[in-house]
């Protein structure tokens, strides 16, 4: 089930879609027959799955042109070839939606088995995908250093704020200790405060701390040190950020 050849896709690929962006699934066999339509396929496009489920997959396809290049793809797909992109497909009252789709190519270890499908709302994916290189700027261009840690306080991630401050590269300081990492301020200080917000969930801000950091001029400097934990949507850790 290659692209349609009006629709935005890269062609190939082998990884799958990020993990939660794409919950509708779908299988399709070498037929180009749905096989398999989960239930958030079916709140995707209103289509529910014995409905859905023996019909050719290019029926869902809102145009002549779309449904002819899919035929001609899935004559001529190769094992192992993949397709991203955006398509227009037809929902069970009758409107188009927008979806965005990653489709992978299955094998059964001697020929091509099928295709498997993941989809989601093309507007929701391309605004995601906004906040996430909106967020992605903002950390890494933020003036002030930040750090985020694990749930046993070592360094995940630093923007070049924080580098600057501990005097050394990212890449040398992830999956070290924060508090051992920090030579020029007092270890003891900062081993306590994750501590507490890792054990309480309370968030220490402003916390006065004196140092002398390596990438600066000699004499003594303050911060002021805020650190809080990071959740999930279901509120279970996930680490926590430190800033000054």
């Amino acid at each position: 089930m290659s692209g349609p050849a009006n629709a935005q896709g890269d062609g190939a690929g082998g990884e799958g879609p990020p993990p939660g962006l794409y919950p509708a699934t779908a299988w399709v066999d070498r037929t180009g027959t749905v096989r398999l339509w989960s239930a958030e396929a079916e709140a995707l496009l209103g289509h529910p799955a014995d409905a859905v489920c023996g019909t050719p997959a290019v029926e869902l396809l809102t145009t002549r042109g779309d449904r002819e290049a899919a035929l001609t793809g899935r004559d001529r797909s190769e094992a192992g070839r993949s397709w991203d992109g955006v398509l227009a497909l037809r929902h069970h009252d009758g409107h188009e939606v927008r979806v965005a789709l990653c489709v992978r190519s299955l094998t059964d270890g001697t020929d091509r088995a099928g295709w498997s499908v993941a989809a989601a709302d093309a507007g929701r994916i391309e605004r995601e995908s906004v906040d996430r290189a909106m967020m992605r700027a903002l950390f890494e261009q933020y003036p002030a250093p930040i750090a985020l840690l694990d749930g046993e306080s070592r360094y995940r991630l630093l923007n070049g704020a924080a580098e600057r401050v501990l005097g050394r590269p990212g890449n040398r300081l992830l999956g070290r200790h924060a508090g051992g990492d920090a030579p020029h301020v007092d270890s003891g200080v900062i081993d306590r405060v994750l501590r507490q917000v890792r054990e309480t969930g309370e968030s220490v801000l402003g916390l006065p701390v004196r140092g002398s950091p390596p990438s600066g001029p000699d004499g003594e400097r303050m911060w002021s040190l805020s650190t809080f934990r990071l959740t999930d949507p279901a509120c279970r850790p996930l680490g926590m950020c430190q800033t000054s």
